[in-house]
């Protein structure tokens, strides 16, 4: 199983990481991936310049935002998961 993480750090909460989380976990659930990952909130990831980042195992996709965020699923965080 895959581990993804959502920072949810003082400076990606205020960049809307709660809703970020959401949006991913309908993406996780519309590709029926919930045997494949697990969505996790984490502290702070160190890239808080670069909010939100998220983390699948040790890959960091950083940059997501409410706007890209399905996108970003889609294009990034799938690909990743793609190996299971």
């Amino acid at each position: 199983m895959k581990s993804l993480y959502i920072c949810m750090g003082s400076a990606c909460h205020l960049k809307s990481a709660q809703f970020i989380v959401e949006i991913f976990r309908r993406k996780i659930q519309e590709h029926q991936l919930e045997d494949v990952v697990e969505l996790k909130s984490s502290f702070c990831l160190g890239l808080c310049a670069e909010a939100v980042p998220v983390k699948v195992d040790e890959t960091i996709v950083h940059g997501v935002t409410l706007e890209n965020a399905s996108g970003m699923f889609e294009k990034e965080v799938m690909s990743l998961l793609q190996d299971t």
